[in-house]
């Protein structure tokens, strides 16, 4: 149980870490010369976060999928050009996933991505009549993001991670 505790509390200290850097350099107005590398850093660990969480997801350790695939939705873009509270449903979702809240962290996940989809964007695709299993749904959409990465189409990657999530735990509505 206290091992539990020292998660949350690391992601939110590197977090504001994470904050309190980037605060830095928009403060002094300096451009680095190491802009390039650290946006293809950033994209590797992106693709690095994504494989991990499929492993993960495979060997059915959804809590800590799910994680992986949050702090990459974080990586995507700084924290102050997200909408507002699309960070704190992040959060809160990853909670969820953690403590194996899956109805918890799947209303989390809906409510971030209704911040950043419009609202013809918000019908989920269904095949009627065919079952996939949400295992291979859910890669399914991992792999979708990866390439909208690779285009460049970053706020598409996003969408389809946090409909990969919701996946765990559909609408009712």
């Amino acid at each position: 149980m206290k091992k539990w505790l020292w998660i949350p509390i690391l992601v939110i200290l590197l977090f504001l870490f994470c904050c309190q850097k980037q605060d830095k350099a928009e403060q002094t107005g300096v451009a680095t010369e190491s802009g390039g590398e650290e946006i293809a850093a950033i994209a590797q660990t992106i693709e690095n976060n994504l494989d991990l969480a499929v492993e993960a997801l495979e060997k059915g350790q959804v809590g800590g999928g799910a994680g992986l695939l949050l702090d990459s939705v974080l990586l995507v873009k700084p924290h102050d050009q997200w909408p507002e509270n699309f960070s704190g449903h992040i959060s809160s979702a990853k909670e969820h996933f953690a403590a194996g809240n899956f109805p918890g962290a799947g209303g989390s996940v809906s409510e971030a991505l209704d911040l950043i989809t419009q609202p013809e964007d918000k019908e989920q695709s269904t095949e009627s009549g065919a079952i996939a299993p949400i295992a291979a749904m859910v890669k399914g959409k991992i792999t979708e993001a990866k390439e909208e990465f690779k285009k460049g189409n970053a706020n598409q990657g996003v969408i389809s991670i946090l409909e990969a999530l919701q996946l765990f735990a559909p609408r009712t509505d």
